[in-house]
């Protein structure tokens, strides 16, 4: 282990990446475009909705298609805020998967629907009032190989 940090101390290039109990080294250069590591837990796809937002029920279908087709491969989550009960629901299942500061910058922005990193729970893509479930599959797959 000392030679592995020592190699480390006395490379630039060299770094760590951790990522849920595996450890994988690579270059800066090579890992900056596509790191090299895959995430133990699924990506996040996550809808920001009300029953109130035209955008909400314009989307509604592909939103079903979202939910069915690429469930085995994305945690797919509703954020309700159409009224105070739903929010606080919306609010406690934020806590919950740890996207709670997701849910605080986007709480207001309903129709929106973010794909997050299911490391850093950051967004990858960011899609409002989208209907093609084309760019929800290429936002899932980015997230899949950026994690």
């Amino acid at each position: 282990m000392s030679s592995l940090v020592a190699s480390l101390r006395t490379s630039a290039a060299a770094f760590l990446i951790g990522c849920i109990g595996c450890v994988v080294l690579g270059s800066h250069s090579a890992m900056s475009e596509t790191p090299a590591r895959a995430c133990e837990e699924k990506v996040y796809v996550v809808k920001i909705h009300a029953d109130w937002c035209g955008s909400c029920k314009a989307t509604e279908s592909v939103w079903e298609r979202v939910r069915k087709e690429l469930g085995d491969r994305a945690t797919v989550v509703k954020l309700d805020v159409s009224d105070r009960v739903e929010y606080e629901k919306a609010v406690a299942e934020a806590r919950r998967l740890g996207i709670e500061d997701f849910f605080q910058e986007y709480r207001g922005k309903t129709g929106v629907v973010a794909i997050l990193d299911c490391q850093t729970r950051e967004p990858v893509a960011v899609l409002n009032g989208e209907r093609n479930f084309d760019k929800y599959l290429q936002a899932v797959n980015k997230a899949g190989r950026a994690s």
